[in-house]
């Protein structure tokens, strides 16, 4: 058995399976139950790793190599600036994030709802 891919989210793992089983070829789920039981550990092991027959792996890396297109949760934003695509999400360096982690620690009070700010990485606009 060789490895065609690994992933840190369990649901990625099987949606490839899934896609190799589609197409007759048939894969395995490998350290699952580790990182069910133990996430933390998830580095550590190399990640969940989706697995095929020798015979299958050329096979298997084509496929696995069109599935790299992940959904991006910003998708048609654009920035209202310059009309770029190319935006990440900034941090914001004033919020006390210790604080907050205080409060929920002692006061067992939800994290109030942080509202994302994200920036352009052409003209370096900040919007939320």
């Amino acid at each position: 058995m060789k490895t065609v891919a690994s992933f840190l989210n369990i649901h990625d793992a099987h949606l490839l399976r899934i896609q190799l089983g589609d197409e007759g070829i048939s894969a395995t789920v490998c350290d699952e139950a580790t990182t069910a039981i133990a996430p933390h550990y998830i580095n550590a092991i190399g990640g969940i790793r989706v697995q095929v027959s020798d015979s299958d792996f050329a096979d298997a890396t084509i496929i696995a190599g069109h599935n790299d297109n992940k959904i991006d949760l910003r998708e048609g934003m654009v920035c209202p600036k310059c009309d770029s695509s190319d935006i990440d999400q900034a941090l914001n360096a004033k919020r006390s994030y210790f604080l907050s982690f205080l409060l929920l620690f002692l006061v067992m009070l939800p994290l109030p709802f942080i509202k994302r700010q994200y920036r352009c990485n052409q003209c370096n606009h900040l919007w939320k």
